[in-house]
């Protein structure tokens, strides 16, 4: 939910649109797209592990090193592309939705996979009554 409150937040903060010309980009928009998939995935992955400060300044920065790498660009190639893109707003919302659309796809898939994989009931059958009842198998088979 804070990463598509971010999208929205810097969505609204560009100015009026104005039509590409992408050649002055590095990055098509597909690439653009993929990549900053990715970086925001990283991002809610240093969020989830509660970093703060140096670590997660640090981490931030392996994270999108290892994601420019596995993207062949270089980060001054993403961040050349990001200013291109931000000046050509009508542009840079068609890049955003998309990136939102995918993330939003991801988190319904990954939260069906979960449900789905997810037993409804036990598949084991597990003993009832007290505990000192139970017995335990401490044999063990080599």
């Amino acid at each position: 939910m804070r990463i598509l409150l971010l999208l929205i937040l810097i969505l609204s903060l560009t100015g009026c649109p104005k039509s590409p010309d992408n050649s002055s980009a590095d990055l098509n928009k597909e690439e653009m797209i993929e990549i900053l998939v990715d970086l925001h995935l990283a991002q809610a992955s240093l969020d989830m592990d509660k970093l703060e400060g140096d670590s997660l300044y640090q981490g931030a920065q392996k994270y999108y090193a290892i994601i420019f790498e596995l993207h062949e660009v270089t980060a001054e190639e993403f961040y050349s592309s990001f200013d291109y893109y931000e000046k050509h707003t009508e542009a840079f919302h068609e890049i955003y939705e998309e990136v939102v659309n995918r993330l939003t796809e991801l988190d319904a898939s990954m939260s069906k996979d979960f449900l789905d994989d997810y037993p409804a009931k036990p598949q084991i059958k597990l003993p009832t009554g007290p505990l000192s009842k139970v017995k335990v198998d401490t044999t063990h088979d080599q």
